[in-house]
C-alpha cells in the first residue's frame, strides 16, 4: 500500500522508471460500490487521485499511467471527463473493457457494447496522442457520443487507437499486448495486440457507430 511521496520517491530511487496507479472506475460513485466502503475496500477516490499527482511530481509527466475500465455503469462522457481530467494531470490512461467473470460478484453485470468501447478507444487515443479538445465531443442527452467534433478518418485509418494501451518499449511502441483481459478467446478482439490491418480497420469502422 503506497503510503506517500516517500514511498514514491524510493521506488524511483531503486530504479522505477514509471508507475501505473489503477483506478478502474470513472466516477466516485462506483468506485465506492466496487473498490471502496460497499465492499468494505480500503481504497479512498481522493487518495488515487493524490497519488497519481505525487507520482507525476517524482517520476514526471507521463511517466505515470491510470487504468479505466469501461462498462462499470457510467456514462461516455463521464469515462470521457475522467481521461481528460488525468491528461490535465499529464497522466495517461490504459483502458480495459468489463468482462464479467463466471463465479465473480460480477458475473452477470453486463460487458459495455462494442460501439461503446469502440468510442472509448477513440477518444482516450485523441486525448492522450493527438493533443485533441475534448470539449469539441458531442453526446446526447444519456451522455453517449454521437460526434467527436472532428474527422476521425485518418485515425480510425491509423488503428492505433484500439491496441492495447500501456507502457512502450524503446521504439516508442506499446509493448503492453494481452488481449484478453477484455473478452474470451472465442470473441472479437476488443483491444488489438497488433496493429490492425486493413481488414480490421474495416470491421473496427462498422463497431464504431454500433448501438447509437
Amino acid at each position: 500500500v503506497m503510503k506517500g511521496k516517500e514511498d514514491l520517491s524510493r521506488l524511483k530511487e531503486a530504479g522505477t522508471e514509471r508507475i501505473g496507479v489503477a483506478i478502474d472506475a470513472a466516477i466516485p460513485r462506483l468506485f465506492e460500490k466496487y473498490r471502496g466502503r460497499e465492499v468494505k475496500g480500503p481504497h479512498n477516490w481522493d487518495k488515487y487521485w493524490q497519488t497519481m499527482e505525487d507520482a507525476v511530481d517524482i517520476f514526471g509527466p507521463y511517466m505515470v499511467g491510470t487504468h479505466l475500465i469501461v462498462g462499470l455503469g457510467e456514462t461516455e462522457k463521464e469515462m470521457v471527463e475522467a481521461i481528460a481530467k488525468a491528461y490535465e494531470l499529464k497522466v495517461l490512461t490504459h483502458l480495459f473493457s468489463f468482462f464479467p467473470e463466471a463465479g465473480s460478484p460480477m458475473q452477470n453485470h453486463p460487458q459495455a457494447p462494442l460501439g461503446q468501447y469502440r468510442r472509448i478507444q477513440l477518444a482516450r487515443y485523441l486525448i492522450n496522442d493527438k493533443n485533441f479538445d475534448p470539449q469539441l465531443i458531442h453526446y446526447n442527452a444519456e451522455g453517449r457520443i454521437t460526434d467527436f467534433g472532428i474527422d476521425i478518418e485518418d485515425t480510425i485509418k491509423e488503428g492505433m487507437a484500439f491496441m492495447t494501451s500501456g507502457c512502450p518499449n524503446e521504439d516508442g511502441m506499446v509493448a503492453c499486448n494481452r488481449p484478453f483481459a477484455n473478452e474470451r478467446a472465442s470473441q472479437r478482439l476488443r483491444n488489438y495486440p497488433f496493429k490492425p490491418n486493413e481488414e480490421d480497420i474495416n470491421l473496427i469502422r462498422s463497431q464504431i457507430w454500433a448501438g447509437q
